[in-house]
């Protein structure tokens, strides 16, 4: 298996790799309305997300996917945006969406290049930093 694209994290300006998840669940096109399909072998979910973590909360900010019948609906007003290079993929930017999330989100920060695994997600312990929150 190929690695594959995490969702990413804005904290206090930075961005971060999702590493772990206890509890959730974060966000899933199927609750607007979608079903995602495979992109390409870096992405077998078919979606992938960017959330930005502030004092308020867990917010979704980003959305790419590619959807199974090419049914692309608007999500909370924001349409997509086609993404041909992505194999007719689709991106919604710009969301504000609060994301309801109780439990942990590990993530990481600076990659080690030479503790890349070519094969699903990376390992915490390929990263500089890491965050439990």
């Amino acid at each position: 298996m190929t690695a594959q694209i995490p969702d990413t994290f804005v904290y206090k300006g930075d961005e971060y790799e999702l590493i772990g998840l206890e509890g959730g669940p974060l966000v899933v096109p199927e609750q607007f309305g979608m079903e995602p399909e495979m992109i390409h072998t870096a992405c077998y979910r078919g979606f992938y997300a960017t959330y930005e973590l502030t004092e308020d909360g867990l917010y979704l900010r980003e959305l790419t996917l590619k959807e199974k019948n090419g049914r692309y609906l608007p999500i909370e007003g924001v349409e997509p945006e086609r993404e041909e290079e992505l194999g007719d993929a689709a991106t919604y930017r710009n969301l504000d969406i609060a994301v309801p999330f109780t439990g942990r989100i590990r993530l990481g920060r600076g990659l080690i290049r030479e503790f890349y695994v070519h094969m699903g997600f990376q390992k915490p312990t390929a990263f500089e930093t890491v965050l439990d929150i």
